[in-house]
Formats: C-alpha cells, structure tokens, sequence
C-alpha cells in the first residue's frame, strides 16, 4: 500500500503541500488530469443543473468527457451534453454506507425532544436519499 501514497506523503513539491484543484495543489474531489478549463467549464454545468460540488466527485475521462458521482442513496445515471462536452452524472456513491445512515436516523426519529429536531432529521435523510446539498443545508 504504502508504494501507492509514498510519493504524495513524502513530496515537499508545492503542488502536494496546498490542498487545491490538481493543477495548484492536491485534491481528492478531482482527478489529477482535470486543468483550469475543466474547472470552468464544469463549474458552468453545476451551475445549469443545480448541482452543489460539495457534494461530488469529479474525473476526466480519456475521451474528455466528465464522470460526475454525488453521494446519495438514490441510483441512477444521466449523460448530458453541454457547451460541446459529454458529462457522465451518477448518483449513487456510497450508497451502501448512506443507506445504513438513514436506517439509524430513521430509528431516532421516535426519541426527538422536539419538532426542530424531528425537522433536522428528516431533512438529512432527504439529503442522504438524493443527493441535494440544499436539503443538508436546511437541517
């Protein structure tokens, strides 16, 4: 395991010590072929379809399309084409893991104080279920 991390823990290059876009600094959230014009154009589509980047993961695929992936329970896939570049967009990270989430959250719902509570939760559990940063944000 450690020759596939080695080069990125030991790096004293600026590029490994900022967390960043790839071409200024290290990320997980993109793949380290993704360049400005990437980011911008990308930025635009998320912008169109109303999706939060903080909730996702982004890679540059050889043809030059995008995979888009967005943590949620819900399953599924669109392909879009915009402003001349196919984006792939899969909901359904960790869905494994969100699902058992919303199974205990589901479970406190009978223990709630209060409505806000009950409110708070549901909201996660809608957020968990889609995807939609929006929802987490109103909890």
């Amino acid at each position: 395991m450690i020759p596939l991390v080695e080069k990125e823990i030991f790096a004293s290059d600026p590029a490994y010590l900022t967390i960043d876009y790839p071409t200024k600094g290290v990320t997980a959230y993109f793949s380290r072929n993704f360049d400005d014009s990437d980011h911008e154009i990308l930025d635009k589509f998320l912008a169109e379809k109303k999706i939060s980047i903080l909730n996702t993961w982004s890679f540059k695929n050889a043809d030059g399309s995008i995979t888009l992936t967005i943590a949620s329970v819900l399953k599924k896939q669109e392909t879009f084409t915009f402003e001349g570049r196919v984006f792939h967009v899969i909901w359904g990270e960790f869905s494994f893991i969100l699902e058992q989430v919303n199974d205990s959250l589901v479970k406190c719902l009978p223990y709630v104080a209060n409505q806000n509570q009950k409110d708070m939760i549901l909201k996660y559990i809608e957020h968990f279920n889609t995807g939609d940063i929006d929802a987490h944000k109103d909890s």
